[in-house]
C-alpha cells in the first residue's frame, strides 16, 4: 500500500493532477491523504479517486505518525487484504525513489526503515511486505492511534515490536 500526502507534492495539485498517477506507480492500493492548507479542489479529489483512495483532514494533525495511523484506520477493509510492503511518504519524492522503495519493500520484507527530518517528522515510512502483512500490525495501529506520540517514538515502537536481532 502507498499513502502519500499533499505536502509530498509540491506545487498546485490542481494543475498537475494528470501527472500525477504515472509519478506515482506503484503495485497494490494507493492513498492520497488531502492535509486542509493543500487548496485541492473537489474536481481535482474527485479525478484522483479514480486512481487512488482519498483521505481528507479537516485539520491538520500533530504529526505524521498520526496521518498514517488514520488512513490506515479508514482503509482497514481494504489495508488487511493487502499483501504487499507500505510505503507512507509526507515529503517530497520523484518516481525513482518510490521504485527503489518499492523493491525494497519486496525483497526486505522484514525491514522498518524511516526517514525523519531534523526537526524529528516522519517523511519516509517503508514497512517491508512481512511487516505490513503482519496480522499484529493492525492491532498496534489501533493501540497507536489517538495517542500522544512523536513521530520518533513512534519509529522506535514500530521497530521494538516487528524488528527482531535473532543474536539479542
Amino acid at each position: 500500500m502507498l499513502i502519500v500526502t499533499t505536502d509530498a507534492l509540491p506545487g498546485d495539485l490542481n494543475h498537475s493532477v494528470g501527472d500525477l498517477p504515472e509519478k506515482t506507480s506503484w503495485r497494490g492500493l494507493k492513498a492520497l491523504v488531502i492535509l486542509p492548507d493543500a487548496g485541492v479542489s473537489r474536481d481535482t479529489a474527485e479525478t484522483l479517486s479514480k486512481d487512488f483512495f482519498i483521505i481528507e483532514h479537516l485539520q491538520r494533525p500533530a504529526g505524521s505518525s498520526d496521518i498514517l495511523c488514520d488512513a490506515l484506520g479508514w482503509l482497514r477493509m481494504a489495508w488487511r487484504q493487502a499483501d504487499g510492503p507500505l510505503l507512507y511518504l509526507d515529503r517530497p519524492f520523484d518516481a525513482a525513489e518510490l521504485e527503489a522503495q518499492a523493491d525494497r519493500g519486496w525483497t526486505r520484507v522484514h525491514d522498518v526503515e524511516a526517514d525523519l527530518s531534523a526537526d524529528g517528522r516522519l517523511g519516509l515510512l517503508r514497512l517491508g511486505r512481512m511487516v505490513a502483512t503482519s496480522p499484529l500490525l493492525p492491532e498496534f495501529i489501533e493501540f497507536m492511534t489517538g495517542r500522544a506520540v512523536g513521530d520518533a517514538m513512534f519509529v522506535d515502537l514500530l521497530r521494538d515490536t516487528f524488528v527482531w536481532d535473532d543474536n539479542a
